[in-house]
Formats: structure tokens, C-alpha cells, sequence
């Protein structure tokens, strides 16, 4: 495994995920109803959704009607909105429960979460995270997690009695996970020059990779797109998705890794553009 000295922004949060989609106005339309977004901006070919009570932009959604579907290539497993409470949760699942089935779920000691698949095939994870006090780390220091069952009943229990309208206004994007053609240049490029610590490593398998103690900001799997090729020009599903610094020193420091590891990248205004090594493509920013 890739050893690393430097370490990225402690405080990185996910920033704007962008997808290519075939039918805007029904994938708009999905992310209101089912998901409980709000559109905050739009432009000429592309509707930006976010939180409605705060107008924070989580996810921008591109017109390309002439896009494919690549299931198999590098490009996004799962989107993850990240809840602020159980109660939350559990508001969000009886909305949902109430016209359509999960894909599945997990209790993973540091967080519960459910599963879904939007309408053109991008994952969806939807959770809240347990108190950081209640997380427990192996003899390795490797914050513990695992998958287990979910306890519906008491989730739903927790939540309010109001009808679900929207997402509450502390939901971020808690977390992106991608799929590579290779977990072992992932972990190079993330660990190793990002600066993110290695939370898990599944060898061959997967890897997942936090800022700050946190359990993962990014998760890399291989289990469907093992050894393909780039990415179609013509694809839909990930375009881009950010990573906010939180300031312009800390995005300062990533770019003297990135000259120092040889690693390409373009200077857009103040923001970076970087291509990993399964060709998805991160903007650094403040």
C-alpha cells in the first residue's frame, strides 16, 4: 500500500456533483419529488438542485440528450447525502417507503444508510452519521465499520409526525464513491497525493479515503468497471464533482503536490482541474 507525508485540508468538504443526464426535466423532476431537493439555479441546458431553506447548490444536472449509458466504465458508484440526524433519516424513509423499495442498507457502526438508484442508473446513498465519540477504531487506529442490518422500525419511529417535504437544511454532500479501473492507483493518487488518509483497503477490491478523522470523503471500487478502458466522451452519470478547501492556502498546498508528483492539472480562475487516474474529473476550489 502507497505510503503518504502529506495531508490534505482537514476541514475538505464535497462541493457541486454534476451529472450528464438524458432527460433533464424528469431527472429534475425525480430529485424534487423522491429526493426532497430544490432547484436553486438554472442555466441554458443545465438545472442546479440543492437545499431549499438555505439555497446551498449540492447537485447540477447537464442536458445530453445524446448520452449513453456506460454501466462498466470509471465514472460514479453512488452520490451520498449526507443527513443531519436519525430522525431525518427516518423522515426521508417513510417518504420514500411510502411509493417505492430501497436497493438496500446498512448499519455501518459509524453511520446508517440507505440505498436507491435514480431513474438513469446513478447510485444514491442517503445517511447520518453516528456521534464521532460513539466511532471505535481497530488496534490499528482504522476507524471500525462493517454492514449490518437496519433496524426500519426504529427509524422510522424517531422521525416527525409532518409530512416530508424537503431535506433539512444542515444536508451536504457527505461523500462521493466512484468507480476505477484499478483500486491501487486510487489509492496512490487520493492517499498518496491528494493527502487524504486511508480509512479502509480492500485489496483489489476497494478503498476509502477521508480528510480530518472522517470516515470516508471518497470511496473507489472496482466491482464493476475492474480494467476498463476511459470513459466514452458521449457518457452520462459523472461529469465533475468538487472538493472545497478551506482556504486558499490549503488549495495552495494540493497544487505544490500535484507539480511535485508530475501530475497534470488546469488553473480555471482560482479553481483547479485535475483528472484521477480512472478519468474522473475534480475541481479544487475555496
Amino acid at each position: 500500500m502507497s505510503t503518504k507525508n502529506f495531508e490534505i485540508d482537514t476541514d475538505l468538504e464535497i462541493g457541486l456533483t454534476t451529472l450528464n443526464v438524458k432527460d433533464l426535466k424528469g431527472m429534475v423532476r425525480y430529485y424534487e419529488d423522491v429526493i426532497g431537493l430544490s432547484v436553486v439555479d438554472e442555466d441554458y441546458g443545465s438545472m442546479t438542485l440543492g437545499i431549499a431553506a438555505t439555497k446551498r447548490p449540492l447537485l447540477r444536472l447537464i442536458n445530453k440528450r445524446d448520452g449513453q449509458a456506460y454501466p462498466q466504465s470509471p465514472g460514479l458508484f453512488h452520490i451520498a447525502f449526507l443527513l443531519p440526524t436519525r430522525a431525518d433519516l427516518g423522515h426521508w424513509l417513510r417518504h420514500f417507503a411510502q411509493t417505492r423499495q430501497l436497493d438496500g442498507a446498512g448499519d455501518h457502526l459509524v453511520s446508517e444508510a440507505l440505498y436507491l438508484t435514480d431513474p438513469e442508473g446513478n447510485g444514491i446513498e442517503i445517511y447520518w452519521d453516528r456521534p464521532r465519540s460513539e466511532w471505535t477504531t481497530d488496534t490499528d487506529g482504522k476507524i471500525q465499520m462493517d454492514t449490518l442490518r437496519v433496524d426500519f422500525g426504529s427509524l422510522i419511529a424517531e422521525a416527525p409526525t409532518a409530512p416530508f417535504t424537503k431535506l433539512p437544511a444542515g444536508t451536504v454532500m457527505g461523500h462521493i464513491h466512484l468507480q476505477v479501473d484499478d483500486v491501487n492507483n486510487a489509492q496512490a493518487f487520493y492517499h498518496s497525493v491528494l493527502g487524504f488518509e486511508t480509512a479502509a483497503f480492500i485489496s483489489n477490491q476497494a478503498g476509502f479515503f477521508g480528510a480530518g478523522g472522517y470516515h470516508h470523503h471518497i470511496g473507489a471500487n472496482v466491482w464493476k468497471s475492474r480494467g476498463a478502458g476511459p470513459r466514452p466522451a458521449d457518457a452520462l452519470g459523472l461529469d465533475r464533482f468538487e472538493l472545497i478547501f478551506s482556504s486558499q492556502q490549503k488549495l495552495d498546498e494540493v497544487v505544490e503536490q500535484l507539480k511535485s508528483a508530475d501530475v497534470p492539472y488546469d488553473q480555471i480562475g482560482r479553481a483547479i482541474e485535475v483528472i484521477d487516474p480512472a478519468g474522473n474529473k475534480i475541481i479544487l476550489k475555496t
